[in-house]
Order: structure tokens, then C-alpha cells, then sequence
């Protein structure tokens, strides 16, 4: 299954992503997803999708990421925890949470 990950979202102009795979993933920082990340999930429609969060920063764990993210999305919006990682995860890395 294709998977999409969006790593560094700019709101500057409208994205259109009716095509938008099973799988996305972004980056949190000092527990909570960054709010930029919030409003992208209130443009979109993500209803039956699922949301794998994960982390460039060893020093810091999800928080309560999970919980605030569930305010902006459809009730069947799934959205898990995956994996904080030291350093920039590779494609291949990605992929494997992606599998999770």
C-alpha cells in the first residue's frame, strides 16, 4: 500500500489531497504537534484515515499529541504513536512505521 508522509507542511497556498494514502506522518515537538499541524488536519477531510505520529527528537515523548490532534479530526480518524527517533529517519525507516 502507498503511503504518504508529510515532513514540513506550508499552509502558504491550498493543497489539494483527495488522493491522500492510508498513512501520514509528521514530526512533534515539546510534546504536541506542532499547531500548523492542527490546521492542515481541520482543511482536510481525513475520516478513515489513519495518523502515525513521530518524533527527530530523542529528548521528548508524545505527550499529549494524541489527545490534542483528536480535536481536529473526524471520530474515525485513527491517530497512534509511532517511534522517536535520534536522528532524521530514513525512507526505509518510514516506511516500516508505516507498517505499524
Amino acid at each position: 500500500m502507498p503511503v504518504s508522509f508529510l515532513c514540513g507542511i506550508v499552509l502558504a497556498e491550498t493543497v489539494v489531497y483527495e488522493n491522500m494514502e492510508e498513512t501520514i506522518g509528521f514530526p512533534v515537538w515539546w510534546y504536541i504537534a506542532p499547531t500548523i499541524i492542527n490546521t492542515f488536519l481541520e482543511k482536510y477531510d481525513f475520516s478513515g484515515k489513519m495518523i502515525i505520529l513521530f518524533a527527530t527528537s530523542g529528548g521528548s515523548g508524545f505527550g499529549k499529541a494524541v489527545e490534542n490532534l483528536k480535536t481536529s479530526v473526524a471520530e474515525d480518524t485513527v491517530i497512534k504513536e509511532g517511534k522517536v527517533f535520534r536522528q532524521a529517519p530514513n525512507v526505509a525507516e518510514l516506511e516500516e512505521l508505516a507498517q505499524m
